[in-house]
């Protein structure tokens, strides 16, 4: 087994992704002054640098991806999203507006067929959780699906997946954990994991 170690100079690593390519990498590093940095690296050797992006948020929190492009959750207090072409990050960055009555940063997003869904955590001084519903491709809002009412409120959520059959889950980060399933038709039910 060869191990190699490299040294970075950049700041605290706060996102990776491995391209579903195999041969890079996507690292986000904790900036300064409102601007992050997102470098696409070699998967073979990190000191490879393709593309180095300057990303205008605070911190970038996770990165997925489909088949052409990368998707960014972020902390900023203009933006939720981004969406970044992987074969040309340069010339295409778009950034998602931050909607009116949404205070906290996203914390995590998932990536389906049709829809990209952003995660906001809600906190326990009451601000329950929320997932942003965009179309994938025009980035329009389709819903604002706040996790409250009849099935319950949800707070302190964490995670958010899409599984092989398209059912969103998200997952929250208390004692005992709340298992959330989002319906197509935004609604929303849970169970109880102890």
């Amino acid at each position: 087994m060869i191990k190699r170690r490299y040294t970075f100079n950049n700041n605290k690593i706060t996102a990776t992704l491995k391209d579903s390519s195999g041969y890079y990498l996507w690292i986000a590093y904790l900036g300064s002054g409102g601007s992050c940095i997102l470098k696409k690296v070699s998967a073979f050797n990190p000191k490879v640098i393709y593309f180095n992006l300057t990303i205008s948020v605070d911190i970038i929190k996770r990165i997925k991806q489909d088949s052409t492009y990368i998707y960014l959750a972020v902390d900023s207090s203009s933006y939720v999203g981004i969406k970044i072409s992987k074969t040309n990050p340069l010339s295409s960055i778009t950034y998602i507006s931050k909607p009116e009555g949404i205070t906290e940063p996203s914390i995590d997003l998932a990536v389906g067929s049709t829809y990209l869904y952003l995660l906001f955590a809600g906190e326990m001084s009451a601000t329950t959780a929320k997932v942003l519903k965009y179309n994938k491709t025009s980035l329009a809002l389709a819903s604002t699906i706040t996790l409250d009412g009849s099935a319950g409120d949800i707070y302190n959520t964490r995670t958010i997946t899409i599984d092989g059959n398209g059912i969103v889950w998200i997952a929250t980060y208390e004692n005992p954990i709340k298992l959330i399933k989002l319906e197509t038709d935004d609604s929303y039910e849970y169970w109880e994991i102890l």
